[in-house]
């Protein structure tokens, strides 16, 4: 393990013997052990979880919404502490994909000396079944993850005053400069990879009814079709009005509110254990796709990869200009301060591993008020993706180019409204970028075998995704700060 997982396990643990020691009357004795695959701290005595009874929210918060809230149960009078500690890392699933992929590509080539005859049968018996499989078994999840993730970046703010107070406008912000990432993304998108808009005969009048059903439509009829339609923007207004109400109860909801926390362990473990077929999703459709497909789309995919390479760039040199003229601080000083923890995310294509990182640049480099820090870092370290967004945009024009894809008006608002929300929505686990992309698609009416090309690509978009997010993040909260007058 790294060491900072190592020193966050570590911290975590530390945390909750802080919060057991002061009940040393109830629990005299805590035994502690340490196995392959997780850390344990087992106590006899009443029923008591440290994370219920902790006067550190924001500590809570933190783990809770990057995946090391620990877990606990209890039988037969032994409470007991559950805390992973071989969680997989990125560069183990992209040496996976990465393997799979130069595998498939061998046995393809090999395959395609084959007779048609056999290729055909073995593409119907076993690899078109085991992508479909694949896909299917994810598309099945990935909307209860979305509503899982939302709901507990609202419920780390604490309660309903927090959200009245300062809430609301963390939120705002977060849906804004996700909007306006897609929407640069789009205006720069569309022109540079030529991008053609269908005329329509229609009237105009008839154009903005259109857009403004589609719009109002976001509105559920009901809790459970969304789901059963992979609705996403239907989706993403049941899980924030579910959090907001869950925070407006209070205590009241208590119980459920530990139900969504449960929950979301529950669903984070089953996606991360989805996501380790993605290696055999990628070998079964890549063969498919030379042995059937066309390879000459292959040798443009370095075109949407570099143009988002160079739009978030241009997002990111934007941002820390404006940042630097309303602090009244060199943007070269800035950056040179904001560098380090953006590396540590980039080298590891992981927001996590940075996590430490960023919190000591934001109090103590930074300067910014460590209680305004310590809220609403966790909170943006979930939500905040305008890398996401630009991502989503760049490669959905992209392929719509390739494919065909009938594009207008209307395409063109769903496709900035559903980057934005799917940004926000984006669980903080490996692999987590199959989800929203193939939930992208599905709206936009982009081909479902564009996955595989996607998820080559996002191998190396991942790692600019994660490092440009934190700067951008660390850039935000700088100028927010400043804007509150919280340093």
């Amino acid at each position: 393990m790294s060491s900072r997982k190592t020193q966050q396990i570590r911290l975590t643990a530390e945390d909750l013997l802080i919060r057991l020691l002061k009940n040393r009357e109830q629990f005299p004795k805590i035994d502690v052990g340490i196995g392959k695959r997780r850390l344990c701290l087992r106590y006899a005595g009443i029923p008591y979880d440290p994370k219920d009874h902790g006067e550190d929210d924001w500590s809570d918060s933190i783990m809770d919404n990057l995946g090391l809230s620990p877990s606990w149960r209890y039988r037969r009078q032994l409470n007991r502490i559950s805390i992973e500690i071989s969680q997989r890392t990125s560069h183990g699933a992209t040496f996976g994909i990465i393997a799979a992929a130069l595998a498939a590509v061998l046995f393809g080539f090999l395959g395609r000396l084959m007779p048609e005859s056999i290729r055909s049968g073995l593409d119907s018996v076993l690899l078109a079944p085991t992508a479909n499989a694949f896909l299917g078994l994810l598309n099945t999840f990935v909307g209860i993850m979305i509503v899982l993730t939302i709901c507990g970046g609202i419920l780390g703010m604490g309660d309903s005053l927090t959200l009245r107070k300062t809430g609301r406008h963390f939120l705002f912000r977060i849906i804004l400069l996700c909007f306006l990432s897609s929407v640069f993304a789009l205006v720069f998108s569309v022109p540079i990879l030529e991008l053609r808009i269908s005329s329509v005969s229609t009237s105009q009048t008839s154009q903005l009814a259109k857009i403004s059903e589609m719009l109002f439509s976001i509105l559920p009829s009901d809790p459970v079709s969304p789901f059963l339609n992979r609705n996403t923007m239907q989706i993403i207004v049941i899980a924030l009005l579910l959090g907001v109400g869950l925070l407006a109860i209070g205590d009241r909801a208590g119980r459920l509110r530990k139900l969504i926390d449960d929950g979301t362990q529950v669903f984070s473990s089953l996606m991360m254990m989805i996501c380790r077929f993605i290696p055999v999703y990628i070998f079964t459709a890549l063969i498919r796709q030379i042995w059937f497909g066309d390879l000459k789309t292959w040798l443009s995919l370095w075109k949407p990869i570099l143009l988002y390479i160079v739009l978030f760039a241009l997002f990111l040199l934007i941002s820390l200009i404006m940042a630097s003229r309303r602090l009244h601080t060199p943007a070269r000083r800035l950056a040179e301060i904001i560098a380090p923890p953006s590396l540590v995310a980039f080298m590891t294509a992981s927001s996590i591993a940075a996590f430490q990182s960023s919190m000591e640049t934001g109090k103590e480099k930074l300067g910014i008020d460590p209680s305004f820090f310590q809220f609403v870092y966790p909170i943006r370290n979930v939500m905040f993706m305008p890398g996401a967004a630009i991502c989503l945009t760049v490669f959905s024009v992209y392929f719509a180019i390739e494919y065909g894809v009938a594009v207008n008006a209307s395409w063109l608002i769903v496709c900035i409204f559903i980057s934005t929300l799917l940004a926000i929505a984006l669980p903080p686990l490996p692999g987590s970028g199959l989800m929203i992309f193939s939930t992208m698609y599905a709206q936009l009416g982009i081909p479902a075998e564009v996955l595989l090309l996607t998820t080559l690509m996002y191998v190396v978009a991942d790692y600019f995704v994660a490092g440009g997010d934190i700067a951008a993040l660390l850039i935000e909260l700088s100028s927010e700060a400043g804007d509150l007058h919280r340093y």
